[in-house]
């Protein structure tokens, strides 16, 4: 199936990025004028059971937030189309179509803050745009010398981190040589767009040993595989620890300290200011919980849960709204 997806991203030379679209951020800023365009009413079987929405014409989604006015922001291609987005103000009855200004780049792991604020990697190098802007390139001199980028994520729109790699050749099934990038030996680094250093920390955010990143525009949340403990990292690159989840069987998603993911039973709703976990959604039949069927975008309003379900043997994928 198409390997750049909202959650787990594998990328050309292996910039490993799991994204996970989140929470609220002060000031969504509006589009540039002339980027709305036609709505498309979405088609809604029985909502509080999970009705299935149906998104423009052909709209593969890469990624997506909560802005921070409640509206659904969505990020994808559109049939052979290059990248646009769909912006819902009714929690998903209907979809207004958004032109970007860089839709006809080759952009991938892409992830977007609750201001529209767009963060992805193209080639070896991070790039960013705010919303309704053109593409900018971040500088990453303050790696130093490394062979390429093994992990990428936004923190805010003032900060993001990332880890250098080291480029790796083998040969893949059809004998055909590929080139892969895995992270090197040092901490990773939290840097300005501007390239200034903030601070140092962790050990390679591309490794096993931590996953389910996702920022609600003020912080980068992930999980701690060796402990199953929620961590947060801020600006600053300072780290905070919360308590244990539960085991995680699909996306994440962050808004205002609550740390949503998705579980063998639904969906749950982690507060990390008082530790506790509750469900929000519980629902066993929920086509993301089935066999081959994975959750790889989840976003959390006020009164429901949107579930993008891929089926991991093919191209295949859907929108489910359930309200909660």
């Amino acid at each position: 199936m198409k390997k750049h997806l909202f959650g787990s991203t594998i990328l050309p030379l292996a910039l490993v990025v799991s994204l996970c679209a989140c929470g609220s951020t002060p000031g969504g800023s509006a589009p540039s004028e002339g980027t709305q365009s036609a709505t498309s009413q979405a088609q809604t079987d029985s909502a509080a059971s999970g009705g299935e929405l149906s998104i423009g014409n052909d709209f593969y989604i890469e990624s997506g937030a909560v802005l921070s006015d409640g509206s659904i922001y969505l990020v994808g291609k559109e049939g052979a189309n290059g990248f646009c987005a769909y912006v819902s103000t009714d929690d998903g009855d209907s979809w207004s179509k958004e032109e970007l200004p860089w839709a006809d780049q080759d952009v991938v792991a892409i992830t977007i803050l609750p201001d529209g604020f767009m963060l992805g990697t193209q080639g070896q190098q991070v790039v960013y745009a705010p919303r309704g802007e053109d593409l900018k390139t971040a500088d990453l001199s303050a790696l130093g010398t490394v062979d390429g980028i093994s992990a990428a994520y936004p923190i805010s729109t003032d900060a993001f981190t990332v880890s250098g790699g080291k480029t790796e050749t083998f040969v893949d099934k059809d004998g055909q040589e590929q080139e892969t990038v895995h992270p090197l030996p040092f901490e990773d680094m939290v840097l300005r767009y501007d390239g200034s250093l903030v601070a140092q920390w962790g050990n390679g955010i591309s490794t096993q040993e931590a996953g389910c990143y996702t920022s609600d525009g003020t912080k980068l949340y992930y999980l701690d595989y060796a402990s199953n403990e929620l961590c947060s990292l801020n600006a600053e690159g300072q780290i905070e620890t919360y308590g244990a989840l539960g085991n995680i069987s699909g996306d994440s998603f962050c808004k205002s300290g609550i740390f949503y993911y998705v579980d063998d039973q639904g969906v749950a709703a982690y507060d990390t200011a008082t530790n506790a976990s509750t469900h929000i959604l519980t629902d066993s039949l929920a086509p993301y919980l089935q066999a081959d069927m994975r959750c790889t975008a989840l976003l959390v309003s006020d009164h429901y849960v949107f579930a993008v379900t891929s089926d991991m043997n093919s191209d295949a994928q859907a929108v489910y709204r359930y309200e909660i």
